[in-house]
């Protein structure tokens, strides 16, 4: 699959295990990041937060490793928009982004 999108780390790309025999015909994003531009503590630590929030519209983490110049992150895939895509829409129509409100969500939901 082509690239899904980009972020200030990364590429995130749209993969699916065609692995039918077995049933693992799913959908999974895949974000590269390239080494040069991040240390494995970075990673481990964006690891060790993800894998603390468990939430249905934020997605699980399948895998993680690195291969020559790249870490990877195996995430499952929702179908919908990407933060980035709501914050434009919302910003868009106008709407007051409250992130204090959703700092203090995010730290409740760590805790």
């Amino acid at each position: 699959f082509p690239s899904h999108d980009t972020g200030g780390q990364g590429e995130v790309f749209l993969c699916k295990n065609n692995n039918e025999e077995f049933g693992l015909n799913k959908q999974y994003a895949i974000k590269l990041i390239p080494k040069k531009f991040n240390s494995k503590e970075s990673i481990k630590n964006e690891v060790g937060l993800l894998s603390k929030i468990d939430h249905p519209n934020i997605c699980k983490i399948i895998d993680v490793g690195d291969f020559e110049e790249f870490f990877y992150i195996v995430f499952e895939y929702i179908e919908g928009i990407n933060l980035k895509e709501l914050i434009n829409i919302a910003s868009l129509k106008k709407y007051k982004i409250d992130y204090d409100k959703i700092y203090e969500d995010l730290s409740k939901l760590l805790k």
